[in-house]
């Protein structure tokens, strides 16, 4: 990470629920704004929500998501959905760095926001993607864009064009959903 990065968190944390088994009544804790440090997505996956999407494709950007991995080049869109261990591997020294991929990332209303003017769409890109991306059978009306990943180690950089070594996956079907 670059020297001037800063973690957001809150001293005393704030109730988690989204994820978490229905059998477990308590309510989680996480200090992270966004439940997890990091959160991957990829291109092929943003350029099919602004295919199915075009009305409001003219302020979505991948920034109203907020990313701090971007994938490319994956086999096809919300191929990270089924992402479970990874690393990310130097191509010049070789050198890999371990991640694990928790949850699918719930997406709340900043993403009706339109960046450029500061103005809220009512009907915005929320009510869009849940008319077509319920994936989570924990949170069947909600929308999902990217994955909260921890990573394991600290003190490096990731830089542009390394590459993903993926090592395991959480299942082998993710084209079909039961929510309609």
């Amino acid at each position: 990470m670059p020297k001037d990065t800063v973690l957001l968190c809150s001293k005393n944390g704030k109730p988690c629920t989204c994820g978490s088994p229905e059998k477990i009544k308590k309510r989680r804790r996480t200090f992270f704004q966004d439940y997890y440090p990091l959160m991957i997505c990829s291109i092929e996956s943003f350029n099919k929500i602004k295919e199915m999407h075009p009305k409001v494709s003219h302020y979505l950007t991948l920034q109203t998501f907020r990313p701090n991995l971007i994938l490319k080049n994956v086999e096809r869109p919300f191929y990270e959905d089924m992402f479970d261990r990874f690393d990310i591997v130097n191509t010049t020294t070789g050198s890999r760095h371990a991640f694990n991929v928790f949850l699918k990332c719930p997406n709340c209303t900043i993403t009706n926001v339109n960046v450029e003017t500061g103005t809220m769409d009512e009907v915005g890109i929320l009510k869009k993607l849940a008319s077509w991306r319920r994936v989570d059978e924990c949170n069947p009306y909600y929308s999902f864009f990217g994955m909260y990943t921890i990573n394991h180690e600290a003190g490096y950089t990731v830089k542009s064009g390394e590459v993903i070594d993926l090592l395991s996956k959480k299942c082998k079907i993710t084209d079909v959903t039961p929510f309609k």
